[in-house]
């Protein structure tokens, strides 16, 4: 019975289809060094090479075949070498992508003797990804491979991963922004688990769901190696969250971990909160832009009260309000090791802001350095109370605007009397997840799809949005178009319209601008390809 092959690995199989390329090229080398090496100093081996040899001109030569008598550094032999290594490593890849019927990245082969190779937005696709992957196999210099934004998918993730199952010097590999998916994860799982010299991994933006949460949890509880993770703008859910709380509970290597922007709420935001009981790894922990709420920060609290080992903690856009606010500061003044505290963007009033300060004020425990409540609005009772507490403790707090008087004004002076009411009331509503009905429906108590303008005014107030008194009053003033002193429902709709149009044409002008930066990097690359054309044969 025949025994079946052995499937061939990506090299083999690519190689051995360009190898009468490199050999016609390596035939080439080799005649020039047997002509550049060919000297008078090279004698038959039965010859001593311990002794110096001379030449008809009376000059002398080592065993080496160095001439010692010529005007010649010996740095300038090294550097020959470097070069030649360089070609080398250059040809293969110029070969494998000629065999692949693509055009070769001059910037790629330039850098393979570098120590990190940085290539975002170059647009390699899966095919370019495989001939990266195919020149890296036996590289031994790159440390730090970072491929982002290029379209490499998962079939050119997979190429990357059969590469790292071959090559033990990347330890820093980035990937984010490639659209990867579950399938694309799960070639970086096995490779990672297998494999453990990943130090640093970044899958940010990859269209990643609660099933490749899972596979990160594989990830976290099989490497020990791994210490720094970048998860951001995915998609994991309650689900997601789960898996990773579980992960995090029995891994204690990673110090870093950044899984922002998710959708991260309920019982997940509540298990990867708990879980900061036990591990005691974790230095740096970002969950912005997620939903903690209220339950997240009462677990965060008991986790707080016991964990002396994170040290910075980003939780800002969480939808945490009020109720939220008073057991996370509970726990931070419990705390002894927490030096940076993230909190902007959160439904907080200045109030709010004051009894934060208070509870730092009268903690013996904490060792907070930086305290960030951005875009959060703070008053002259928050100014004094800062004092106070800085001359007590080196506290760094940074906010939002300050109110004095019902204006408003920067701390470096300039207005903000300008900032459109009808954006910061519809951006509320966006992180708060509110739609104009949902709004209008706790406005409008009686049911008649019509508020005056008192109830307009107190309802905004008791849900918490972020307007001032003198912001409400021009809100409401643009949003009566009839001024017949009632807010309707179609007024309001109306000021959404107009909300999004003028987003709308804001986006429109950011991609224009960003497409004539692309149009001007690419160009960039042409010209630097045709000044690098004859350094690198294409």
């Amino acid at each position: 019975m025949r025994v079946p092959e052995k499937p061939k690995t990506l090299r083999e199989h690519d190689v051995e289809e360009i190898v009468s390329d490199i050999q016609l090229l390596s035939l080439v080398h080799d005649r020039e060094k047997e002509t550049k090496t060919a000297s008078p100093s090279s004698c038959p081996a039965s010859k001593n090479f311990n002794n110096l040899q001379t030449d008809g001109l009376g000059r002398e030569f080592t065993f080496t075949g160095y001439d010692i008598m010529a005007d010649v550094p010996p740095g300038s032999v090294f550097k020959t070498k470097l070069q030649k290594e360089t070609e080398k490593a250059a040809e293969l890849y110029v070969a494998t992508c000629r065999h692949l019927g693509i055009t070769p990245a001059s910037y790629f082969a330039q850098r393979l003797l570098k120590s990190e190779i940085t290539m975002k937005s170059h647009g390699l696709g899966p095919t370019g990804a495989r001939a990266i992957a195919v020149a890296l196999v036996d590289n031994i210099n790159v440390q730090k491979l970072d491929l982002e934004d290029n379209g490499i998918g998962p079939d050119g993730v997979k190429c990357v991963a059969e590469m790292l199952s071959d090559n033990n010097t990347i330890t820093d590999l980035g990937v984010a922004g490639n659209q990867i998916g579950s399938h694309g994860m799960c070639a970086i799982k096995e490779v990672v688990c297998q494999h453990q010299f990943i130090t640093r991994l970044d899958i940010s933006g990859n269209e990643l769901n609660d099933h490749s949460a899972r596979q990160i949890q594989d990830i976290l509880e099989t490497n020990t190696c791994l210490t720094e993770l970048k998860a951001s703008h995915n998609k994991f859910g309650e689900e997601g969250g789960i898996y990773l709380g579980k992960a995090l509970i029995k891994n204690n290597t990673l110090a870093t971990l950044d899984i922002s922007w998710n959708h991260l709420r309920g019982k997940g935001a509540v298990a990867i909160a708990s879980c900061l009981q036990k591990n005691e790894g974790l230095r740096v922990l970002n969950v912005a832009w997620n939903g903690f709420g209220t339950d997240g920060c009462i677990s965060l609290q008991k986790s707080l009260r016991i964990n002396d080992t994170l040290r910075e903690l980003d939780i800002s856009s969480n939808r945490i309000d009020m109720n939220g606010i008073g057991p996370l500061v509970n726990g931070v003044q419990h705390n002894g090791g927490l030096r940076v505290l993230r909190l902007g963007q959160n439904p907080v009033t200045p109030d709010v802001c004051v009894v934060i300060l208070r509870a730092l004020e009268k903690s013996k425990k904490t060792v907070l350095e930086t305290l960030d409540l951005m875009d959060i609005l703070v008053d002259k009772e928050f100014e004094e109370v800062l004092k106070t507490v800085q001359e007590k403790m080196p506290l760094k707090v940074i906010t939002g605007a300050a109110i004095r008087n019902s204006d408003i004004v920067y701390r470096d002076g300039k207005g903000i009397s300008g900032m459109d009411p009808i954006k910061l009331l519809f951006e509320y509503m966006n992180r708060e997840g509110l739609r104009i009905i949902d709004l209008f429906t706790s406005l409008d108590r009686d049911g008649s799809r019509s508020v005056n303008h008192k109830e307009f005014r107190e309802g905004l107030l008791s849900v918490n949005v972020p307007l001032t008194e003198d912001q409400i009053e021009r809100l409401i003033d643009r949003l009566d178009k009839d001024k017949d002193g009632e807010v309707d429902f179609s007024e309001l709709i109306e000021g959404e319209r107009a909300y999004k149009r003028k987003q709308l044409r804001l986006k429109m002008k950011k991609e224009e601008i960003a497409k004539q930066k692309r149009i001007q990097r690419k160009k960039e690359r042409e010209a630097e390809k045709k000044v690098n054309e004859e350094g690198v044969e294409l």
